[in-house]
């Protein structure tokens, strides 16, 4: 990741000429190649963290694409929600989500949330978000609303571990 100082300084507002550019990586089984946008008028290359599932640490292109991108929000029940407003994206997704078919319907699209920092684009500015496809909306030809959740139960952990420690009336 960038240097934490030269991330926090950018966040508080100091360096003039530096940005955030916030992408989406969507993939599903039955496409052929991974989708990335990000939230810029050009297409940009960022180079992905070293646990992607795809194309780990290699220098990939996302398209820039007109985008709005609500980060999720910490709930009382864990779950992170982020919006994804596509506005003017020509049939894009139409196109993505008609090469699902049959048994792919079974199958979740992944969304994986990255925001990098233009100081340092070898690597993700924050720990990336990895969600499923939860809602889409289409809003007439061009503009379509996304919903991305983390919903695989099994992955998360509740509670803690007990101990004696921790809870010494549960010793012999």
């Amino acid at each position: 990741m960038p240097s934490t100082e030269d991330y926090k300084r950018f966040l508080n507002g100091n360096p003039e000429a530096q940005r955030e550019y916030r992408t989406i990586e969507a993939w599903h089984p039955q496409w052929s190649e991974a989708y990335r946008f990000v939230r810029n008028y050009n297409d940009t290359e960022f180079v992905l963290e070293a646990g992607a599932p795809r194309n780990p640490q290699e220098l990939v292109s996302f398209e820039g694409v007109t985008i709005s991108i609500t980060e999720p929000a910490e709930r009382e029940d864990s779950e992170q929600i982020l919006s994804i407003n596509f506005g003017n994206v020509d049939g894009k997704v139409y196109e993505m989500l008609d090469q699902i078919s049959g048994s792919g319907y079974l199958s979740q699209v992944e969304i994986i949330y990255r925001k990098y920092y233009s100081g340092d684009i070898n690597q993700p500015a924050s720990t990336p978000l990895y969600l499923y496809l939860s809602g889409v909306d289409f809003e007439g030809p061009t503009s379509v609303s996304m919903t991305a959740e983390d919903v695989d139960m099994s992955q998360k952990r509740a509670g803690i571990v007990y101990t004696t420690n921790i809870f010494p009336g549960l010793a012999p």
